[in-house]
């Protein structure tokens, strides 16, 4: 998963979230900072922080799908793989019935985002049993927002 004393970590992100510590918070922003998605973003275990703060787990299994809402950028949620791998699929324009495949990602990769956007409606379909952490797209663009204002002044 790439996240140290993984089992520490889920039973820290079951913790409901208006239930969650300064404590919890902690743990989880030291755990997740682990992960590949968070070292390319080269962000601060503060803006992490507050990620965990609303984060959590979702179970795919093998064969069940995500959708992703039309325009990969519009998605209210960035997954990242803990455990497994998924399938990623864009619906053909004039045939929604026919799929076309884009690819694999696996155990530290992410979907829900894309620096290409596209009109097609995306989703996954996991090829096994997977372990996603969910977090919210709008926090996370405010929060790297708030930081390049910040560091602008």
């Amino acid at each position: 998963s790439g996240i140290p004393e993984y089992n520490n970590f889920l039973q820290t992100i079951d913790i409901p979230k208006e239930k969650r510590t300064e404590s919890h918070v902690q743990k989880l922003a030291r755990m997740m900072s682990h992960l590949s998605f968070f070292k390319g973003l080269q962000m601060k275990i503060k803006l992490i922080r507050e990620l965990s703060r609303t984060a959590f787990i979702s179970k795919l299994k093998t064969g069940n799908t995500i959708i992703l809402d039309g325009a990969l950028t519009s998605n209210t949620y960035i997954y990242i793989i803990l455990v497994g791998c998924v399938q990623v699929y864009i619906r053909h324009p004039e045939n929604p019935k026919l799929s076309v495949k884009l690819g694999q990602k696996g155990e530290g990769d992410h979907f829900g985002t894309s620096k290409n956007p596209s009109s097609e409606e995306a989703y996954v379909k996991a090829n096994e049993n997977c372990s996603l952490l969910v977090l919210e797209t709008h926090i996370m663009q405010e929060l790297l927002h708030t930081e390049e204002s910040v560091a602008q002044l």
